[in-house]
């Protein structure tokens, strides 16, 4: 039966008050949803219905009034509640506006302590069956309490004063100078010195190139050196699956050739000593390494497993790959907006878990008509989210895939396109395709590239 919440239970009573402040103005909506409130924090069943309409009318109407509320209550519920909506604001009692947000907090708290309860009944009667086991129900106990604590905590931080962010900047500059800012090496000294010493937390970064220039190749390095460095790091592969992953990263333990290894009739001896390994050292270097290869993820999906798997391992990177596929929300979004929406809420994952997240991208066609082919940040598809949101855009490119006579087939260029905090510019690297792996060269400056530009001249596609 439906909780009537004005007759029912008086302690509903502050719910009604809050819903009535709502409806007089809808700024007082707004300064309790930035405490956090939200319409199923409300544990009367019509009170949680009158809260999601004034949500809607918020975005759709410049002020609402009871009626409207309880006409959108009726519509959302195909039941005329007008008059029960009508009845139950008018019992509300005015607030004082100061005093709002202590409000919205304590129905936060109640609600949170609801559902501890309710979760720790129900460990409790779990408990209770002779097969129950610790190691399966502790980190489903711990998950359910870190979501209960995501929904608690405000969104936000609200305002602060100056001062006090200054003596955060102090906090922050003292923790540099004694190393205690978390800087993760991409592997390539010269591209760590242009980024500001190595990937950090808190910040989205993009790795972008045409097909055939090792985006995923380059995920893997990153993943592989976050790891070696005592690192935790979540890896959703949306593009290859497990086993094929595990053939790029036995074939860069192994020196062994990938095509071999994919064809393993053609392995030797010498390569199957080598392969046996490969696999052992790639155990113990990437034991700080998770994998998700579920295929049609949208960006909601790749956020809560995330969360879910942070319960119990806290990432320090997050790998992508790729940007191009990830699923869409909702199908009528165009490319430009749904990479915008996808980059900004990545953008915010890298605030709310404090790590790094990485998300490799493809660019467009129109990087074979820039000079010498190198990409440029607006080849970046649906570019527009991914330069706003993105600290860090780094373009690969491969002279080798443009000019099949080129003199040094190895050379990868990594051009920083964007950077928040660091330097644009070009770091340098071998890439040997056939074992996945790219080489440093710090300090090396290929003079060919930069100042003749023969595969350009010769106008090859």
């Amino acid at each position: 039966m439906e909780m009537d919440a004005s007759r029912v239970d008086p302690i509903l009573q502050i719910e009604k008050n809050l819903l009535g402040m709502f409806c007089a103005h809808k700024v007082h909506m707004h300064t309790c949803m930035a405490q956090g409130l939200r319409p199923h924090h409300f544990r009367g069943t019509l009170t949680r219905q009158i809260f999601e309409a004034c949500v809607k009318l918020d975005d759709e109407l410049d002020t609402f009034d009871w009626y409207s509320v309880g006409q959108t209550v009726s519509a959302t519920a195909k039941v005329e509640k007008t008059q029960k909506v009508t009845d139950l604001l008018i019992e509300a009692s005015a607030l004082k506006p100061e005093m709002l947000p202590v409000h919205a907090r304590t129905v936060i708290d109640r609600a949170a302590k609801a559902e501890m309860i309710e979760a720790i009944n129900a460990l409790m009667g779990e408990l209770q069956s002779p097969g129950a086991s610790l190691d399966d129900l502790v980190p489903d106990f711990q998950e359910k309490l870190s979501a209960l604590m995501d929904t608690k905590r405000a969104p936000g931080y609200g305002l602060v004063h100056m001062s006090q962010v200054l003596n955060a900047q102090l906090d922050a500059m003292q923790n540099r100078l004694e190393g205690k800012v978390t800087k993760i090496s991409t592997g390539l000294m010269d591209l760590d010195r242009l980024i500001g010493g190595g990937l950090r937390s808190s910040k989205l970064y993009c790795i972008a190139g045409r097909p055939a220039m090792g985006k995923s190749a380059k995920g893997q390095h990153l993943i592989t050196h976050a790891s070696r460095s005592g690192k935790t790091v979540f890896h959703f592969s949306l593009e290859m699956d497990n086993v094929e992953l595990g053939d790029r990263v036995v074939a860069n333990y192994s020196g062994v050739n990938l095509y071999s290894i994919q064809n393993p009739e053609e392995m030797s001896e010498t390569d199957w000593s080598a392969f046996s390994a490969g696999i052992e050292r790639a155990r113990e270097d990437l034991n700080g390494v998770f994998i998700d290869d579920t295929p049609r993820q949208t960006v909601r999906s790749i956020v809560r497993e995330a969360k879910r798997m942070a319960v119990k391992n806290k990432p320090d990177v997050i790998v992508i790959d790729y940007l191009g596929i990830i699923g869409s929300e909702r199908d009528e979004q165009n490319e430009a907006q749904r990479i915008k929406k996808m980059s900004g809420e990545l953008k915010i994952l890298s605030r709310e878990m404090k790590c790094a997240v990485v998300i490799l991208a493809q660019f467009n066609r129109d990087t074979e008509n820039n000079s010498e082919k190198r990409p440029l940040l607006s080849n970046l598809k649906g570019s527009g989210g991914v330069e706003e949101d993105c600290d860090v855009v780094i373009g690969l490119h491969r002279p080798i895939e443009y000019d099949k006579n080129f003199s040094d087939p190895d050379l990868c260029e990594h051009i920083v396109l964007k950077c928040r905090g660091g330097k644009t510019g070009t770091a340098y690297s071998s890439f040997h395709g056939r074992t996945q792996y790219f080489e440093d060269r710090p300090g090396y400056v290929p003079p060919a590239i930069e100042n003749t530009p023969t595969y350009a001249k010769r106008g090859i596609k």
